[in-house]
């Protein structure tokens, strides 16, 4: 079974029910092809049939698949564009919680994202996306479309982009504390989860930290990470109680690593002493930094296939 997989496609409109069932499905296969399981639930969509209504930002399918080996539910919400325009997209929308009641609804909601926008124009030509589903169990990454559509002149980067992976002791093993939620910013921008920002926000049981919006150092704001042949990573960190280092995205300098490019890095302060391999996904995904323009970095996700 595969623990990760690429694709690239174009974008299409949240406007054309054919557009809507071609993205659903082929949503839908990514997952599963990813070695992820969709639930049992109710109410679920059949691409086959789905249809776009004529109101905008009206849902019109959703899904509900179990990550993080079973430990947690995240439901992806499919709604129709802004207004009626053919060339807006689709708006996209996902809860995370611990489970589901059966009839499609997420129990132990412990994230719920805002609508993405209905972006203008929609960019020409296949758009990567990204599911990474490690065989831990430890680490969910979804990034949908990276640099699909247009605003105000400028490609932007994806509509959806998330990370969530466990809190770690000293030893790198899961400590039960709770979850790490790193995604595009959805704070209500003009242009939603599509923005340059990345938050960062902390799970446990009981208390939700943030969102921390600069989690990464930079030091002297270097666009240059070489050391011979070998090029650097930047360690991601977070306050869940104490500081605590992530290891399921880390931070490259965009110039070193192109999107879709793999690469294998042992970051500092890692206690897995062997290299992990990593996908970088793209500026589009590498929000703000202490000590640099975050054009200038950009993040890569565990990719373990």
């Amino acid at each position: 079974m595969a623990n990760a997989y690429y694709w690239s496609s174009p974008y299409a409109t949240g406007y054309s029910t054919s557009d809507a069932r071609t993205l659903g499905a082929e949503f839908n296969a990514a997952m599963l092809a990813a070695g992820l399981s969709q639930t049992s639930d109710t109410g679920q969509a059949n691409w086959a049939t789905v249809t776009v209504p004529g109101t905008a930002s009206t849902l019109y399918a959703y899904e509900v698949w179990s990550i993080m080996g079973g430990a947690l539910c995240i439901r992806i919400e499919w709604y129709s564009s802004a207004t009626a325009a053919s060339s807006r997209t689709p708006r996209l929308k996902y809860i995370i919680g611990t489970g589901s009641d059966g009839s499609g609804n997420i129990t132990g909601t412990i994230y719920t994202s805002t609508l993405t926008s209905s972006v203008n124009t929609l960019a020409a030509g296949n758009k990567p996306s990204y599911i990474s589903n490690p065989a831990s169990g430890d680490f969910f990454g979804l990034v949908y479309k990276v640099g699909g559509t247009v605003q105000s002149g400028v490609t932007t980067p994806s509509a959806i982009a998330l990370s969530i992976e466990k809190t770690v002791d000293g030893t790198g093993a899961p400590d039960g504390i709770g979850y790490v939620l790193t995604m595009m910013d959805d704070g209500g921008a003009a242009n939603g989860l599509i923005s340059a920002q990345k938050a960062t926000w902390v799970i446990s049981t009981s208390t939700l930290y943030g969102p921390v919006t600069q989690f990464c150092l930079v030091p002297g704001a270097i666009t240059n990470s070489s050391v011979g042949t070998d090029k650097q990573t930047f360690v991601h960190q977070v306050a869940c109680n104490r500081v605590r280092n992530t290891f399921g995205a880390a931070t490259i300098v965009a110039s070193e690593a192109l999107p879709n490019t793999t690469l294998n890095a042992c970051m500092v302060g890692d206690p897995v002493t062997a290299t992990r391999g990593y996908v970088c996904v793209g500026y589009g995904f590498g929000g703000t930094h202490v000590g640099g323009a975050s054009a200038n970095y950009s993040v890569a996700m565990i990719w373990e296939p």
